[in-house]
């Protein structure tokens, strides 16, 4: 059920992710279920995933 008065955003995360198919598929899927949203890359080298995930989350 889509919720008109949500923005919904998920990713892949990981590093190299710029080849992942994940972002279209999804994208594609929401679209198609009415869902307004985004699925994006969500680069980050290794070293600094702790530091990313704070930026995500918070």
């Amino acid at each position: 059920m889509a919720h008109p008065d949500k923005f919904l955003m998920a990713g892949v995360m990981g590093w190299p992710v710029m080849h992942s198919r994940s972002p279209m598929m999804h994208n594609y899927w929401m679209e198609q279920q009415g869902l307004a949203g985004t699925y994006v890359f969500l680069e980050s080298n290794p070293v600094s995933w702790n530091q990313r995930l704070e930026h995500y989350i918070h």
